[in-house]
């Protein structure tokens, strides 16, 4: 008897009785899996029927950074995935609704992504890891202002 979730081989899959099997999965990321047993020459196949648990942020480091971007932050929490390379796809980070400009993964509880430039005060931070997201509401603030951001109609300077 073989089991596997989503692209993985599962870690051992015993035969309980003729309609069940127990697999026990290698950590990883990603929602609605397939799930595939075979045994012999027959294989079925549960389409979309496994999820991993969602990223979590429990903190981030620094919660404030120049407008200007660049800063490097580290969150931690769980279920950040395994080995994921961003190079590949698998992870994009947000921080509003910028596109973070590089994430480095260190493990499934840390990552530490570099910030674009920016405005606002307590922003979210996102992490997406397989089509899965975990948000830290209202946790980062970025300082200061960058020129050409502002909305000049919006302006009340008075000379």
């Amino acid at each position: 008897v073989r089991g596997r979730v989503g692209g993985s081989g599962a870690v051992s899959t015993v035969w309980v009785s003729e309609s069940s099997v127990r697999c026990v999965t290698r950590a990883g990321a990603g929602g609605k899996l397939n799930v595939t047993v075979g045994a012999d020459s027959k294989t079925a196949v549960c389409p979309g029927c496994y999820s991993y648990d969602i990223p979590v942020i429990s903190s981030i480091s620094p919660l404030t950074g120049p407008s200007s971007g660049g800063i490097t932050i580290t969150l931690w929490g769980s279920n950040f995935g395994q080995e994921l390379e961003p190079r590949n796809g698998f992870v994009s980070t947000t921080t509003g609704h910028t596109l973070a400009k590089t994430l480095f993964w260190t493990s499934d509880s840390a990552c530490k992504m570099v910030l674009p430039k920016g405005v606002g005060v307590k922003t979210g931070v996102v992490l997406e890891v397989v089509g899965q997201s975990g948000t830290a509401v209202d946790t980062f603030e970025y300082d200061g202002v960058i020129p050409g951001l502002l909305d000049a109609s919006r302006s009340t300077a008075t000379g």
